[in-house]
Parts: C-alpha cells; structure tokens; sequence
C-alpha cells in the first residue's frame, strides 16, 4: 500500500531556494535501490496517453519527473513498500487532474514482464 505522506515533493512556484535539490534528496533517501529505472506514465498529457522510459540513477528519475510541462508542474511522490515501487502523481497545465507514475527498477520491470530483457537476445 502506499503510504499517504509523500516522500517527496517539487512545486515550480516555490518561493524556496532550494526546492528541486530538497526533492532531489528527498527522493534518493530510503527509496529503491538500483542504477537503472523503468518509469511508467499514465494520463501524460491533454490527450491521456500513455508511455513509459527507462533512467539512470535516481537523480535522472527526480529530472523526469519535474520535467512535465517544461517544468512546469508540480510532482508529489510517495513509497510503495509493499510493490517495491514509487508512485508519482504530476500536475501540470496539461493534465490538471495529475499525471500517473509508477517508478520500478529495470530488473523488476523485466521480472514482471514489463519489459523484456535484450541482453537474453
């Protein structure tokens, strides 16, 4: 289950300094652990499509996520225990109502058959 307190939190129309390195840090610590990330969206934009792709390390997660919009949005990220697994919801010009999330590590996404693994090939 998800929990109900975000763990992290990035809103472009902060008046705080430091806002993106806060979310930054706050969503490296304690979260998954891997270097290579599989990022599912749902409802990405206007007309509610759906895509995915994959990053590096977590920091490159932290710029994908507030890269809606050109930045323009608000991201709000909460830890799945029990999957393994962040979820994010995005609210930007595009998509008001929020943009869906999920974040698992490649590996996870190849055991779930997300994704198949090129290497076997």
């Amino acid at each position: 289950m998800t929990q109900e307190t975000p763990i992290a939190v990035y809103d472009c129309h902060s008046d705080h300094e430091d806002e993106w390195y806060d979310f930054e840090a706050n969503l490296k610590y304690g979260t998954l652990r891997g270097t290579e990330f599989y990022l599912i969206v749902t409802n990405g934009n206007w007309r509610g499509q759906t895509g995915y792709c994959f990053a590096t390390g977590l920091s490159e997660v932290a710029r994908k996520l507030t890269s809606f919009h050109d930045g323009q949005c608000t991201t709000k990220v909460y830890l799945d225990k029990r999957a393994n697994e962040l979820r994010a919801i995005v609210y930007h010009h595009d998509c008001p109502t929020g943009s869906s999330v999920r974040v698992m590590t490649k590996s996870k996404a190849i055991r779930q058959g997300e994704i198949i693994n090129l290497d076997d090939y």
